[in-house]
């Protein structure tokens, strides 16, 4: 197991994002989509939702800021485009990638609830995975947009439908 590699990632689809150069192109899809018959190369990811792929790729892969719509997604015709795309890019400031999106938003909350948070899920390498991100005081000072989230989940949506609809998104 690679430290800070989605273990989602298996060998197959780390060896293809790392074959990607500027212009290749990956679609991450959900069951329906009819894969067998469209992709040159097929890596499944069964079991595992389409967001959490996304992600997972994001986390390894620097978006290709060569190309004028580096993310896009399908839609079913006359299907309105979401009000916004959530990514949540873990190194997103640390990579640099954070010219690629329209706005930065930076959830944060304090340590001592994100302690109480992740109690029981934490494992090993947490600490070491945490070192290599910037603090959440240096990820609110370069965000554009602050969503304090000490509170619980509907306080949190409640914020960010606010942020959101202040932008005009």
């Amino acid at each position: 197991m690679l430290i800070g590699i989605p273990s989602l990632l298996g060998p197959q689809f780390l060896a293809t994002l790392r074959a990607m150069g500027h212009g290749d192109e990956i679609a991450i899809v959900d069951g329906n989509y009819p894969a067998e018959e469209q992709a040159r190369r097929l890596i499944r990811a069964d079991g595992h939702h389409v967001i959490a792929v996304l992600d997972a790729v994001l986390s390894v892969l620097p978006v290709d800021e060569a190309v004028p719509e580096a993310l896009f997604r399908a839609s079913v015709q006359g299907d309105p485009a979401p009000r916004a795309l959530v990514v949540e890019v873990p190194l997103l400031f640390e990579a640099g990638m954070d010219g690629v999106f329209d706005h930065t938003i930076a959830v944060i909350a304090s340590d001592e609830i994100r302690a109480q948070r992740t109690g029981d899920r934490l494992h090993e390498g947490m600490e070491s995975r945490n070192s290599r991100q910037l603090s959440q005081q240096e990820k609110a000072h370069r965000a554009e947009y602050v969503v304090q989230n000490d509170g619980d989940l509907d306080e949190l949506r409640g914020s960010l439908s606010s942020l959101l609809a202040n932008i005009g998104v």
